[in-house]
This record gives structure tokens, sequence and C-alpha cells, in this order.
């Protein structure tokens, strides 16, 4: 396939022109890896939907693997991997194995979750990650051929997808669409035990409760405010709580009278609004 037979690309994004030159240079038994952006696996902008298309229709679209973000220092924008070949026959792999035909398939792997943090701005993969991520690939693309474990899509991981389901998507390849939902383990915690560690919690939040409600009356105090316990307890939800005072600083006192729009705020009338005097703070 030279490059450009699928469509030029769009001026100002070289994603598809890089893709159609490394395909251009494939040797027929070659493989390429190519690292791009994540907007290369569903963009319809200037044609480069149509070259999708095409790459599919043309069986060279081996596999698709999303990368979570901040793995370059050049740039902290999520990225995807590409593997093109033209080699997607059934064939022998040159150690003894045969390959098997993929040529109607398309493997997804989604690893954004994968890698963790080294320093604030930049994540690197574990090794046990990678192993994962090519034993998946070479497991799927060998099938019976493959030494250990046999190939199995895992939901919200990995999954084989035919052409003509991702035709349907209109040649999208965003590993989402087709991977799925990890699945969730079953909850097996037996119901006695659940609603002991639960009372537990609850019992600890309550304590935590009680001391954050005696620092913020201490605040209150230090601010010349005291809690009005009996108006409080008959608050309904959405109404403004009620402080007395300021009661011991000399330097608070009463503002002016509410507005109207002010005491429509507050749903209360014939409060003032405590304000700060202007010799706390002397200019």
């Amino acid at each position: 396939m030279p490059a450009g037979s699928t469509g030029p690309p769009p001026v100002g994004n070289a994603n598809f022109a890089w893709l159609q030159h490394i395909v251009h240079h494939l040797s027929p038994t070659g493989t390429a890896g190519v690292v791009l952006t994540n907007g290369s696996l569903a963009s319809q902008h200037s044609g480069e939907g149509a070259i999708r298309e095409a790459l599919v229709k043309a069986g060279l679209v081996e596999c698709i693997v999303t990368l979570p973000a901040q793995l370059f220092y050049s740039t902290q924008i999520p990225v995807c991997l590409w593997i093109l070949t033209r080699a997607r026959q059934k064939k022998p792999a040159g150690d003894g194995r045969t390959v098997r035909n993929r040529r109607h398939e398309i493997l997804f792997i989604d690893a954004r979750k994968f890698g963790s943090l080294v320093d604030r701005v930049h994540r690197e993969l574990h090794a046990d990650e990678l192993a994962r991520i090519a034993s998946t690939y070479h497991r799927w693309r060998d099938g019976d051929a493959g030494a250990g474990i046999r190939y199995e899509d895992v939901p919200g991981f990995c999954r084989s997808a035919s052409t003509n389901e991702i035709a349907s998507h209109q040649y999208a390849l965003t590993p989402g669409r087709y991977i799925g939902a990890e699945t969730k383990e079953e909850h097996r915690e037996p119901f006695d035990e659940t609603m002991q560690r639960l009372g537990m919690q609850l019992e600890e939040q309550f304590a935590e409760g009680v001391l954050l409600e005696a620092q913020i009356m201490n605040s209150l105090r230090a601010l010349g405010y005291r809690w009005n316990a009996a108006n409080s307890e008959s608050r309904q939800i959405g109404e403004p709580f009620v402080l007395d005072g300021p009661c011991m600083s000399e330097h608070v006192s009463r503002g002016p009278a509410k507005t109207s729009g002010e005491e429509a705020l507050s749903g209360r009338t014939g409060d003032r609004l405590p304000a700060i005097s202007r010799d706390r703070f002397p200019t």
C-alpha cells in the first residue's frame, strides 16, 4: 500500500501520514508498533475516518492498546499503540510455531489503569504489566500454537472483535467500545459480619463527629459567637443556622439592616448581618 493510497491525510495532523508511511515500508512479513494520540482512534476530521476504514478493510490493523496519561516527559496526554502487520494469514512463525489467521479480527487492550506515578508528573508501567500486555497479544495471535494459557477475552481489559462488528461502529477503534466494563467480584461477606463491620465504622464516625462539633464550638466562641441549641433543634433542612452573638469581642459589631434581597436569601427577617468594625483594621 503506497503512502497516501488510502487518501491524503489532513493538513496539520500527521497521525495518518505516519501510519501510511510506516505501512508503505513494511515487508510482506513485517510488523510495526506506532504510538499515536487517542484522537486517531475515532476521529472523522478531514478524511481521517476514511483512512482508518481503509486500513481496517486492508487487514493491516492487528491490535490497539490504550495507555495511561503521563508516560512521556514531553506531553502528559494519554496515548495509544497501533500494531500494524501485513502477515495476518496462517503461517509458520519461524520457531516451530504456526500463528493463526487473524485477518478478520482486531485485538483491543485497555491498559489505561496500568502504571504508577514515579514523580508528580511522570508515570511508569511496571514489568508485570508490560508482560501481561505482551503475553495477551501473543496468546491471541498464536492461538492453539501458543505455549501455556490460551487467549480469552477479559471484560475491562481485552477483547477480540470481528471486522464486521467494527464496521457497525463506523470503524472507530476505541477499545472501550468493544471491551466492556470490568467484571466485579461477587460480594461474599456474610450479612451479620457486614452489619457488625458497618456498625463499628458508624460508632467511630459518631465519635469523630462529637470531636468535630466541639472544635467548631470552640472556634465560634473564640470569634465571640454562641451556638443557639434551642433554635437548632427545630431547624428545618435548608434553613440557616442560628448563632447568638457576637458576645465577647469588642471589635465585632452588628452591621446595617439586611436589604430585602438579603432577607430573601436567608429566609429570615429582622436579623442584621454581623460586620467587622472599621477600627479593627485601621487604614
